[in-house]
C-alpha cells in the first residue's frame, strides 16, 4: 500500500496575494513549507506540523532505568530484562509527554498574544504541535526559542496495489516460512500483542473476532470517525490475517493465530492520510490507553504502507517515531515497496536503516518483480532486509467478501511480523533486537551468496530463528561486535546517516564500545561536510543490536563524492570486535544538474474534467539549466477522442526542481468503461538523467451515465458439497456491463484435498455474450470410500479480457464433507523424538505402539507388536505407517498422532494422551522458551494433559532448520 501526495497544503486553503516575501530564517522552515511562502504571502491558515528541539537523551534515559532498577535481580536475568522493558517504556512515554505540555505552553501562550488562538494537537512522541496556523505569523513562530523546524501537514490518498489474482494455494506461505513446526509445539503467538497500522480491520471477520484484544486500547482513529474497529478498503483486514488469521475457512490463514491485534485507522473515510494522523498513530502504539504506568504497548507494529513519491530517496520524516519505538523494544516491520524490478528502488519509510523492511518472493521463491530493490537509500545498506511470501496469497477480507487471494509487499511484511509473535511467545524475555537478529541470522539464502539488493539476507525461516535463539540464549560470552553493513553511502540532502553496530556469539551483560569518525576527503566540522563523533556506545544485557547517528551538512558546491571513516575501538565488559570494526562512508553529492521523474506512476481523474496535470521533479541535484522532452502515448484511451495528444519541452532553470505538464481532455456522453494514456520522458539536457518513474499513467474514469465496467466474481465466497454427490456446481456472474463479449478464466488449486484422489483438476475459460450475466461450470469430486474429515481446494478467476475486471469475489473455496462410516483410528507410538521439523516428521515405531483402524488393519505377524518406521508430510499430514513393509494405514489430516515415551527417560501415555497411573513426570525433558532445559513443563505435554492448540498435527517433531542455508531454486523454475 502506497500513500500518494494529494495536496500541499491540503484542501486548497489558502488565498494566496503575489507579494515579495522578507526573509525567512531557512533552518527552521522546511523547503516546501519556504517555497509557499517565498512564493505568496497568504491570510488564510496553514496546516503545520512545528518541532521542538528538546529530544529524548537515549543515554541519560538508560542511566535513568538502570538506576530504578538497582542490581537487585532476585527475579533471574530474564525476568530483570522484562522489568527494564517495563521500566524504559514507562519512562519514555512520561518524559516525552512533559517535554510536549511544556512546548504546547509556549505555542499557546504565543498565538494568544497575537490574537489568535489555534486548537494544537500533541504530537508528543517527537516533541511537536500540529495545527492550522496564520500563515503570516510562521516566520515569526519560527523564531521562538526551542522551535527546531516546521513543516506542512501533507496530505496523502491511499493508493493500495491491486492483487494479482490468478492462483491461491492456501497455506504455502506459511509452510514456506516454516510457522508449522511451532505450531506443532503449542506455540501460536499467545500472549503477544501485534500493532497493526493500515486502513483499519474488520473486527467482525470469523477469522479475527477472538484475537482483537478489546476495551479501550485497543483501537485508534486519529480522525474521531469511528469508535470501533472498522476498513473501507479491506487493505489492513488482509494483512492482519496473514500475521494471526484463525482457520474459519479449513485453511489456517496467519502464522501467529494465538496472539491479539490493536490497530490504529491512519487514513480517515476519503481514504486519505495526514502526516499529524501517522505521527498520532505512532505515540498512540507506545502508550494506548493514556497511562504510563500500564504497560499495554504491542510486542510489535506491522506497517504495510509506504510514501509513492520517495523512490531512492531518503524520507526522514517518521525517523524519530521508529527510533522511539524501538527504544521501547516494540519491533517495527515495513513492507518494501512495490516499484521495482529496477535498483535503487527503495522507499521510505522502510529503508530506514532500523526497521525490518520485508521484500516478497512468490512460491517458486523467486524474488516478485515489483518488489523494491535495494541498496537502501538511507545508508546504502542491505534493502530489503528479509524476503517473505507475497504474492498470491491466500487471506482474510473485510466483510461480506471474507477472503481472497492478494500479492504485494503490503502481505510479505506480515510474515515478519508473525514470525516476531511467535518468537516472543516462546521466549518472553528476549529482546527485540535478539529477535529481528535471529530472522537476518537464520534466514534461508535463496539468491546471490551474501546478502544482496533484491533477495536481502534471504527467506525467513522461523524454525531457523528458535532454533538460533535457543543457541544464543544459551550463550554465556559477552559478543563480538561489527558493523552491519562493510560500507555507508547516504545522499548530501540526508541530514541523518545511521550505523547499526551488531552483537554476535553471546549477549550476556552489559557491554560498550568507543567510536570516532575521521576525515578522508570529507571534512569534519560546522561548515564542512559532515559533524565529527566521537562517543561510547552501550549494549544493555540480551541487546543484540544498537544504532548511533550522524550528521551530514548539506551545501551547494558541485563536488566529487567525499567519504569519511567511522572506527571502533576500546571494548569493555569482556566484548570483543570482529572483523568490520571500521567502515567507510560516501557522502554522494547531489549539486549537479540531477534526475527527473514524474512524482507519482500514476494518476486518475474524471473523464469530464478539462485537464489533468502532472508533476515532474528533479531530484539529486538542481544546477545549471536542463531541459527534456515530453510526449503523451495512447492506451486504451484514443489520442484525439479521449484527450488531445501533446509533445514539448521542459526547462528547468537553475535551482528549479519541480514543474508540471497539464494535458486537456475530451469528453463524450458515450459509456465505455475506464481508460488510459502514457506521458513519456525522453532526451534529458545538460547533464540531466532520467529516473526510474519516466513514465506515468493516467486513467480516465468513466462518469458518463451507463453500466459501470463489467466484473466478473463468483456468486459465493464458499461452496460446501458431499464427497458421494460426484460433483459441485460453480457459478461465475457478471456485474456491470452486460452488453457487450468478454471472457474470464478459472482454475483449481488443491489445498487439504488432493487433486486426483478428491477432485479433478480443472483449467478452462467462460466467455459471456451479450445479455449473458452468469456462467455455471462443474468440477468433479471424487469419492473414495475412505472416511476423512472435510477437505478444500479453491478456485479462482484469472485474465479477464480487455475491458473486463475481476470482481471481490475472485477467490473461492469448496469445502468436501465426506459422508463415509467413520472408522475408529488411533495411534501411540513409543519412540517419536522431540523437537521441531521444518519440512516432515518421521519416527520409529518400537513394540509399544498400538494401531487400531476400525478392524481392518491387521497387526502384524499375529499381533505382535513390531518394528518399523512412519513418516507423516508436514501441512496435509498425510502420510505412510509402513510395518515390516506392508502399508496398514494411511491417515488424512484428522488423524491424531500421540506420542508416549518410553521409560528410559521419557513418559508413557494412555489412549487419550493422558500419563499412566504412576508416571514420573519429573523425567520429561522439553526446550522450555525462556529456561531452555526444564522438567515437565515445556513443549512435551504429556505430562500437562491435553491442549487444544496440540491437535494440529503430530504432537512432537524435530527442528530441521539451524543456522543459516544456503539452497538456489532449481533453475527450470520458472514464475507461475
Amino acid at each position: 500500500m502506497v500513500l500518494r501526495i494529494t495536496s500541499i497544503p491540503p484542501l486548497n486553503l489558502l488565498l494566496l496575494l503575489w507579494l515579495a516575501a522578507p526573509s525567512i530564517p531557512a533552518a527552521t522552515l522546511t523547503p516546501v513549507l519556504q517555497n509557499t511562502l517565498t512564493a505568496a504571502r497568504s491570510t488564510g491558515d496553514l496546516p503545520v506540523i512545528i518541532r521542538f528541539s528538546d529530544k529524548l537523551n537515549i543515554r541519560a534515559l538508560r542511566k535513568e532505568v538502570k538506576t530504578l532498577l538497582g542490581a537487585d535481580r532476585q527475579e533471574g536475568r530474564r525476568g530483570h530484562r522484562v522489568k527494564r522493558q517495563h521500566a524504559k517504556r514507562a519512562l519514555i512515554v512520561d518524559t516525552m509527554k512533559r517535554k510536549a505540555r511544556r512546548a504546547k505552553r509556549l505555542l499557546r501562550r504565543f498565538l494568544k498574544e497575537k490574537g489568535e488562538p489555534r486548537p494544537l494537537k500533541s504530537l508528543w512522541a517527537i516533541n511537536a504541535l500540529a495545527g492550522e496556523i496564520p500563515a503570516y505569523l510562521i516566520e515569526e513562530m519560527a523564531a521562538l526559542p526551542g522551535v527546531e523546524r516546521i513543516s506542512i501537514d501533507t496530505v496523502y490518498t491511499l493508493a493500495a496495489p491491486e492483487g494479482n489474482r490468478i492462483s491461491g494455494l492456501p497455506m504455502w506461505n506459511l509452510e514456506s516460512i516454516s510457522a508449522v513446526p511451532l505450531w506443532e509445539t503449542g506455540l501460536e503467538g499467545q500472549g503477544i500483542v501485534v500493532g497493526v497500522m493500515d486502513s483499519g480491520v474488520d473486527m467482525n471477520h470469523p477469522d479475527l473476532i477472538d484475537n482483537w484484544r478489546g476495551g479501550d486500547n485497543s483501537w485508534f482513529d486519529p480522525y474521531g470517525q469511528h469508535n470501533l474497529p472498522m476498513d473501507f478498503t479491506g487493505h489492513g483486514t488482509q494483512a492482519t490475517g496473514v500475521i494471526l488469521g484463525g482457520d474459519a475457512s479449513g485453511y489456517q490463514i496467519g502464522a501467529a493465530p494465538e496472539a491479539e491485534w490493536i490497530a490504529a485507522r491512519i487514513f480517515d473515510d476519503t481514504n486519505q492520510a495526514t502526516l499529524s494522523a501517522i505521527h498520532q498513530a505512532f505515540q498512540w502504539m507506545l502508550d494506548p490507553d493514556g497511562d504510563p504506568n500500564t504497560d499495554d504497548a504491542p510486542d510489535v507494529v506491522n506497517n504495510s504502507w509506504g510514501f509513492a513519491n520517495t523512490i531512492n530517496e531518503c524520507y526522514q520524516e517518521f525517523a524519530e517515531d521508529i527510533r522511539l519505538l524501538k527504544e521501547a523494544d516494540i519491533s517495527v516491520i515495513f513492507a518494501a515497496g512495490n516499484f521495482g524490478p529496477n535498483a535503487e528502488s527503495s522507499i521510505s519509510p522502510a529503508n530506514d536503516p532500523t526497521v525490518v523492511s520485508v521484500g516478497s518472493v512468490d512460491s517458486y521463491n523467486d524474488v516478485a518483480i515489483s518488489s523494491s530493490r535495494g541498496p537502501g537509500a538511507c545508508d546504502g545498506g542491505t534493502f530489503p532486509k528479509l524476503v517473505a511470501p507475497g504474492e498470491n496469497i491466500f487471506t482474510a477480507d473485510r466483510l461480506p467478501l471474507t477472503y481472497n487471494v492478494v500479492s504485494g509487499t503490503s502481505f510479505a511484511a506480515p510474515h515478519v511480523a508473525g514470525a516476531i509473535a511467535l518468537l516472543k511467545s516462546a521466549f518472553p524475555s528476549a529482546t527485540v533486537s535478539q529477535l529481528e537478529t535471529s530472522l537476518l541470522e537464520s534466514s534461508i539464502d535463496i539468491g546471490p551468496a551474501g546478502a544482496d539488493g533484491e533477495f536481502g539476507y534471504g527467506l525467513l525461516n522461523v524454525a531457523g530463528a528458535y532454533n538460533w535463539l535457543i543457541d544464543d540464549l544459551g550463550l554465556s560470552g559477552a559478543g563480538i561486535l561489527m558493523f552491519g553493513e562493510k560500507a555507508y553511502s547516504i545522499d548530501e540532502t540526508t541530514k541523518t546517516l545511521t550505523l547499526t553496530l551488531y552483537r554476535i556469539g553471546g549477549s550476556v551483560g552489559e557491554i560498550s564500545v568507543d567510536f570516532q569518525t575521521s576525515d578522508i576527503s570529507a571534512i569534519g566540522g560546522l561548515g564542512h561536510d559532515y559533524l565529527e563523533r566521537v562517543d561510547t556506545l552501550v549494549f544493555s544485557d540480551g541487546e543484540t543490536a544498537r544504532s548511533f547517528d550522524i550528521t551530514i551538512l548539506d551545501d551547494s558546491e558541485d563536488e566529487m563524492d567525499e567519504g569519511f571513516q567511522v572506527t571502533l575501538y576500546n571494548p569493555q565488559g569482556g566484548a570483543v570486535l570482529g572483523g568490520r570494526s571500521s567502515v567507510p562512508v560516501t557522502i554522494l553529492d547531489d549539486d549537479g544538474p540531477g534526475s527527473l521523474v514524474f512524482e507519482a506512476l500514476s494518476y486518475a481523474v474524471n473523464e469530464s474534467h478539462p485537464k489533468v496535470t502532472l508533476n515532474v521533479l528533479r531530484l539529486g541535484g538542481s544546477s545549471g539549466r536542463i531541459t527534456v522532452d515530453f510526449a503523451t502515448q495512447g492506451g486504451s484511451a484514443t489520442a484525439g477522442s479521449d484527450f488531445e495528444p501533446k509533445t514539448g519541452t521542459l526547462t528547468f532553470e537553475e535551482g528549479v526542481t519541480s514543474t508540471s505538464i497539464s494535458v486537456d481532455l475530451l469528453d463524450d456522453d458515450t459509456y465505455e468503461g475506464n481508460e488510459t494514456f502514457d506521458l513519456i520522458l525522453s532526451n534529458a539536457t545538460g547533464g540531466a538523467t532520467l529516473g526510474v518513474s519516466s513514465t506515468s499513467t493516467v486513467s480516465l474514469l468513466d462518469d458518463d451515465a451507463g453500466e459501470t465496467l463489467p466484473t466478473f466474481t463468483f456468486s459465493a465466497s464458499q461452496y460446501n458439497v458431499d464427497e458421494s454427490d460426484g460433483r459441485v456446481e460453480v457459478t461465475v456472474q457478471r456485474l456491470g456491463d452486460s452488453s457487450g463479449s468478454y471472457s474470464v478464466y478459472y482454475k483449481s488449486a488443491a489445498g487439504s484435498a488432493v487433486e486426483g484422489n478428491d477432485f479433478t483438476q480443472i483449467d478452462g475459460s467462460l466467455t459471456f455474450l451479450g445479455g449473458t450475466n452468469s456462467r455455471t461450470f462443474e468440477v468433479e469430486v471424487l469419492d473414495d470410500g475412505t472416511f476423512e474429515s472435510t477437505e478444500t481446494f479453491s478456485l479462482t478467476l484469472y485474465n479477464p479480457s480487455s475491458g473486463s475486471a475481476l470482481g471481490q469475489t475472485s477467490a473461492t473455496l469448496i469445502r468436501i464433507s465426506d459422508d463415509d462410516a467413520q472408522p475408529g483410528v488411533g495411534l501411540s507410538s513409543a519412540g517419536v523424538s522431540s523437537g521441531l521439523s521444518g519440512g516432515s516428521t518421521s519416527g520409529s515405531l518400537g513394540t509399544q505402539s498400538r494401531i487400531a483402524a476400525g478392524g481392518t488393519a491387521q497387526e502384524a505377524d499375529g499381533g505382535k507388536g513390531q518394528a518399523g518406521s512412519f513418516s507423516f508430510s508436514i501441512g496435509n499430514f498425510l502420510g505412510v505407517l509402513d510395518i515390516n513393509g506392508d502399508e496398514l494405514l494411511k491417515p488424512n489430516e484428522g488423524t491424531e498422532l500421540q506420542s508416549s515415551v518410553d521409560p528410559d527417560g521419557s513418559i508413557p501415555a494412555d489412549g487419550d494422551g493422558e500419563p499412566l497411573p504412576g508416571t514420573d513426570c519429573s523425567k520429561a525433558e522439553s526446550l522450555h522458551p525462556d529456561d531452555i532445559e526444564t522438567a515437565g513443563d515445556g513443549i512435551n505435554q504429556d505430562c500437562k494433559g491435553q491442549d487444544p492448540q496440540m491437535d494440529r498435527q503430530s504432537k512432537s517433531s524435530e527442528l530441521d532448520q539451524t543456522g543459516r542455508q544456503n539452497t538456489h531454486p532449481a533453475e527450470d523454475r520458472t514464475t507461475p
